[in-house]
């Protein structure tokens, strides 16, 4: 190929791209046995002629005789380009230059549309096996806003197979979306489906023939799509909003559209602004508005530092049908990115060392707070299941004393009917569920109060499903059966012990998983709550811990809880407030303490509710199924996530969960399962972050400080010892481990003599069932694997004497390996 060397110079001079963590834009995984490939690739020259055939390991492929296909132009704005794929070809005979043959390279445009230069992946004339390509673009000229792949035959003879094609951005940032695919289950956790009100321009966000749902074999890649036929809205969680710059992608298609109540309306996405009060301030299109009928596309914008509003405080996307609007339209791939730039407040990160400063002679007054002494096990009846139990009573042993647990209405069936206009009650089920956890057990509860029992919903379920989660005909009764419930507790467990529960009402009502009615009929259903809750409270001459809804920060339902209550001057009945935090796997871990900061402001803006607490009553790194939850990254997420409630003041945090609950998948131990502990009861070695983080209880912390991240840690002088927990979980190396060199200068007044040193490690290859499973070849469940899973998962401590103490300063040095978890602790 003849080349002029110095306009490729030119062209692709390199500005390097320094980031201490990772977005991800674009995320095209090409499936060839979905026609929606052809959306993406077209003719560049010549008559391709190509067709799709199976491949390598069954997969299809597209065979390519002749001619050079190109991709539709992917916009760009800032990071990297990275692009892969496989291939293989007979031998070519060249075209009309030598490297008109196998041919594949990146091309980049500049706002003109002009092609201003390319960079090869592939050129090849000779016959080869499958052969695996890639190439990454790390910084491009000034003036880049759009690139497309090129892939090919350009010679006269041969063919070529193309498979596995891979195209991203990877920019300077933090995804700000958890799900963007949409794999995880419809409308939960990171997506919200709206199923009234209206917007800006008094348009409805769903219509009776409006539909919002996840579909299969659409987009061109792998995975779920979001259908939305009509006129509905699907909405992000809100993102907290600091100035920085942003950058959003997302792919569109759109079929048969039809403009609604407005010329405009037709379907798009839209990023929305609101300010502190959760007015909105306004709307930006990240799509175009009148596309009738258009193919999969892909569109991304760049929005500068302080685009908006001095009091724009948060944004949120939504994907729309609008009012009036009829037809298909189908989104993938929907993300925010969040730069590095203005507003951004964050710890420095170096991965390759960190220098810890620790302070014992600075001791706390008090005790740590244990902070990780919670767990939720979800729907109360999972209790009966005699796995939970053995792995609940290892977490009891082990300072887990708070649980978490629900659905006692309908799922404890405790409704029986009415006589003589008082509810009839049968706790037999439920009792045998709640006297294991608090009288065998010790537990202190906290009892989510949820959902409708089948008999008096407005609409009744077949089979008399275990949760109903629509309204009661009868709210009034409802609130009646409330009342029964948690005095029935009192009566059998005692009034000490219930003062020392906590109670909330709905688990994440904002979810239509969870909660199928209106807002308005939600406050009823609070108003019930509460006065169920004052009603036994008077009756026994006590005030219990009457807590908000449960729910993933920001949700609309918690601001209508609190104006709703303020109105009827009842905010200070409301103690704790209790949210959802799933952050650090598929998303920032910046994000935890942000969501845990923006609720305190919000609480702070509510006389009456400034002095309550605050406690996170699900966490974890994902909601949905991810790989780490089942490693050593679980555990190091576990320490980290601790550690900020600590320094932010959270009472409480509660694991989800105890236990992977894929009952019915049988013979596999992992499958990403959000437990500590298989469904068959092997523990993870994320129950040795709670083992550790137990070693911390009545001991005083003492200030810890690191340099940069990944590396942080908590510490505490206990009986003359000291105790350090460090952790290096890094988002930013999930599937790579990095080593750090990690030095610890220790201030000891008094470093008692003879100091001995013992280090409890889980990583990769310590303390570790999962990997164990994996170098086994990922057997299925049998009594055998159990025992050597179980000794892998073990802490066994080993000493260290590499120290070095001069006077009251105590240093040493480890490398410590990406998320994992050290426990020193000096006698």
């Amino acid at each position: 190929m003849k080349i002029n060397l110095r306009m490729v110079l030119c062209l692709f001079l390199m500005l390097p791209v320094y980031c201490s963590a990772s977005g991800s834009l674009l995320n095209l995984d090409i499936d060839f046995s979905n026609d929606g490939w052809r959306d993406i690739f077209k003719k560049a020259h010549g008559k391709p002629n190509c067709k799709v055939i199976t491949g390598q390991n069954g997969n299809k492929c597209l065979e390519i005789s002749t001619g050079m296909l190109k991709s539709c132009k992917f916009p760009y704005s800032t990071g990297v380009i990275n692009v892969s794929f496989d291939a293989r070809t007979t031998d070519i005979t060249q075209g009309k230059r030598a490297y008109h043959v196998a041919w594949s390279a990146v091309h980049l445009y500049n706002q003109d549309g002009k092609d201003i230069g390319h960079k090869d992946i592939m050129n090849v004339g000779k016959a080869t096996g499958w052969t695996h390509y890639e190439l990454t673009v790390k910084g491009i000229r000034s003036g880049t806003e759009s690139f497309v792949l090129t892939l090919g035959n350009a010679g006269r003879t041969g063919k070529l197979w193309v498979d596995n094609i891979k195209i991203s951005i990877e920019t300077p940032g933090d995804n700000l979306c958890g799900d963007p695919g949409f794999i995880g289950d419809f409308a939960v956790d990171h997506w919200n489906n709206s199923r009234e009100g209206v917007d800006w321009d008094k348009l409805t966000l769903k219509s009776k023939d409006g539909k919002s749902e996840y579909v299969e074999r659409i987009f061109p890649g792998k995975g779920k799509t979001l259908h939305i036929k009509n006129n509905a809205t699907f909405k992000s969680n809100r993102f907290i909003y600091d100035g920085s710059p942003l950058v959003f992608g997302g792919w569109a298609k759109h079929h048969d559209r039809k403009a609604g109540k407005k010329a405009w309306a037709w379907a798009n996405v839209q990023l929305v602004l609101f300010d502190k009060d959760d007015k909105k301030l306004g709307h930006f299109d990240m799509t175009p508005l009148g596309e009738a009928n258009s193919p999969w596309t892909y569109y991304s914008k760049y929005i500068p530092a302080n685009k908006f509003r001095r009091n724009t405080s948060y944004v949120e996307l939504w994907a729309r049908g609008f009012e009036g609007s009829t037809g298909d339209s189908w989104f993938d791939e929907i993300q925010l990115v969040k730069l590095p730039g203005a507003g951004v407040n964050r710890k420095k990160y170096d991965s390759k060392k960190a220098l810890v400063n620790i302070d014992a002679g600075k001791p706390d007054k008090t005790a740590i707070r244990p902070v990780w002494n919670g767990t939720d096990i979800s729907y109360a009846s999972k209790i009966n299941h005699h796995v939970v139990k053995q792995l609940l009573s290892k977490m009891r042993k082990n300072g887990v004393n708070n649980l978490r647990l629900r659905e006692f209405l309908q799922g404890c069936r405790i409704y029986k009917g009415v006589k003589n206009g008082e509810p009839v009650l049968n706790f037999k089920q439920l009792d045998e569920v709640i006297d294991w956890a608090v009288k065998d057990r010790k537990f202190i509860l906290t009892a989510t109060i949820e959902s409708t029992p089948n008999q008096i919903a407005k609409i009744k379920l077949k089979n008399n499903a275990h949760a109903n989660r629509s309204v009661p005909e009868d709210f009034n009764l409802w609130g009646r059966i409330v009342q029964k419930l948690v005095q029935h507790w009192i009566d059998r467990y005692g009034i000490e012990t219930v003062r020392q529960w906590t109670f909330e009402c709905w688990n994440e009502p904002c979810a239509e998983r969870y909660y199928q009615g209106t807002k308005s009929d939600f406050l009823k259903i609070f108003d019930q709550y509460l006065n169920a809750f004052e009603i036994v409270g008077k009756n026994n001459k006590c005030q219990l811990r009457t807590g908000s809804i449960s729910g993933v920060n920001n949700s609309p339902f918690f601001k209508l809880i609190f104006e709703h209550l303020k109105k009827e001057s009842k905010l200070n009945r409301i103690n704790p407030v209790s949210m959802h935090a799933y952050s650090g796997f598929v998303n920032s871990f910046d994000s935890l303490r942000d969501g845990i900061v923006q609720m305190q402001k919000t609480m702070k803006s509510y006389k009456g509710l400034e002095n309550a607490d605050l406690i996170i009553t699900e966490y974890n790194g994902s909601s949905m199924g991810h790989s780490g939850r089942d490693s050593h990254a679980a555990a190091a997420f576990n320490v980290k996530a601790n550690r900020v409630y600590l320094d932010t003041g959270v009472l409480r945090g509660y694991f989800f969960s105890p236990v992977d609950y894929q009952f019915r998948n049988r013979e596999k131990y992992f499958s990403g399962g959000s437990g500590m502990f298989t469904k068959n009861g092997i523990p993870k070695p994320s129950f040795n972050s709670a083992i550790l983080l137990n070693k911390l209880r009545n001991g005083k912390r003492v200030p810890l400080q690191s340099s940069n991240e990944p590396i942080d840690g908590i510490a505490v002088i206990k009986d003359g010892s000291l105790g350090i927990l460090l952790t290096s979980f890094d988002e930013t190396h999930m599937s790579q481990a990095v080593t750090t060199d990690v030095a610890l200068k220790i201030n000891w007044p008094g470093i008692p003599a003879n100091l001995k040193c013992m280090l409890f490690k889980v990583d990769e290859n310590n303390a570790n069932s999962y990997t164990k499973w994996l170098q086994l070849g990922k057997p299925d469940i049998s009594p055998a694997t159990d025992k050597l899973l179980l000794k892998a998962n073990e802490l066994k401590p080993v000493g260290f004497s590499d120290l070095k103490a001069v006077g009251n300063i105590l240093e040493l040095q480890l490398k410590m390996p990406s998320n994992a978890i050290y426990y020193l602790e000096f006698k």
